[in-house]
C-alpha cells in the first residue's frame, strides 16, 4: 500500500488471530471481478462477532484503477475487505453496519488514520450512490451465501419493462434510418 508499513499491528491477539490473513490462506483463482483479481479464502476469518466462511472469494479492494495504488498487495491487510465484502453479499447487516465494521476492523488491524478514513469516505459514497449494484451476490459465492445467510443470488431488476421498451425504441430508430440510407438488413 502507498505509503503503508509493510507489517500489521493488530491492537490484539484476537484480532490477529481473527483478522490477519497469511499468505499460505489466500489463493489467487485465476478469474477477474471488473479487472481486479479474485482470490480464495482458505480460513473463516472472524472479527468480533462476525464471521467470513472458509471458501469466500473476494476481490481485496474495488477501486478504480487510478486508486490501485493505494491498494495493498501483502494478504495480511486484506482481512477488513474480506469482511465487508462478505458483509455486504451476505447481507447479514446492514450497509451502514458494514461499513462501520470495515473501518473498526481496519483500525485494529493498525491501518494509518489517512488511509482509514479515505477508505471509509469511498464506501460511504458508494452506499449511498449505488447501493443496489454493491449487495449484489458474486456467481462464484451464490451457493456459500445461500448456505451460510439464506440469502438467494438472483438478482431482481427494477423497471425492467422500461429497460426493454427504451431498448425496442432505439432498436426500431436505428433499422428506420438505415433501411432510408438503402442498406439492407436481415
Amino acid at each position: 500500500m502507498f505509503w503503508t508499513p509493510h507489517y500489521v499491528r493488530p491492537a490484539t491477539v484476537e484480532v490477529a488471530r481473527g483478522l490477519v490473513l497469511h499468505s499460505s490462506e489466500v489463493e489467487e483463482t485465476g478469474t477477474l471481478r471488473q479487472g481486479r483479481p479474485e482470490y480464495l479464502i482458505k480460513r473463516k476469518l472472524w472479527y468480533r462477532d462476525f464471521e467470513v466462511p472458509a471458501g469466500f472469494i473476494f476481490d481485496i479492494h474495488s477501486l478504480p484503477r487510478p486508486l490501485r495504488l493505494w491498494q495493498p498487495k501483502h494478504p495480511q491487510w486484506w482481512g477488513p475487505a474480506a469482511i465487508h465484502d462478505w458483509a455486504l453479499e451476505s447481507g447479514l447487516i446492514s450497509l451502514k453496519e458494514a461499513n462501520q465494521l470495515y473501518k473498526a476492523a481496519m483500525q485494529d488491524l493498525g491501518v494509518m488514520w489517512l488511509h482509514r478514513e479515505v477508505a471509509f469516505a469511498g464506501v460511504e459514497f458508494a452506499r449511498h450512490t449505488f447501493p443496489d449494484r454493491i449487495t449484489r451476490i458474486d456467481p462464484d459465492n451464490a451457493d456459500l451465501v445461500e448456505a451460510v445467510a439464506g440469502r438467494d443470488a438472483v438478482y431482481h431488476e427494477r423497471g425492467p419493462g422500461l429497460r426493454r421498451a427504451v431498448f425496442m425504441a432505439a432498436k426500431f430508430a436505428a433499422t428506420g434510418y438505415l433501411r432510408s440510407k438503402g442498406i439492407p438488413l436481415p
